[in-house]
């Protein structure tokens, strides 16, 4: 089973989402943004594109800014397209 966290980093620091990753990677493999695209071998956005699309569980860490930034909304809506519960 593939995760992807979706997030607004204005909203969510380094630590949180280090303890979130590790509160869900007992029962999947988590994908988040910022601990591990750059270990991916492709440019950021090709990451997110990627991983989105492999993944079969979408998590929004929703927040004041998470609908307002144009990469979450992105993320959002490709996951209600593509039917990611």
């Amino acid at each position: 089973m593939r995760m992807f966290v979706s997030y607004s980093r204005a909203d969510n620091s380094l630590e949180r989402l280090v303890a979130l990753r590790a509160r869900l990677a007992g029962s999947a493999d988590v994908y988040v943004d910022d601990l591990d695209w750059a270990a991916s071998g492709f440019d950021r956005e090709d990451a997110v594109h990627r991983e989105l699309v492999r993944a079969s569980i979408f998590v929004a860490v929703v927040s004041i800014t998470y609908r307002k930034t144009p990469w979450t909304a992105w993320e959002f809506d490709v996951a209600l397209k593509r039917g990611i519960p």
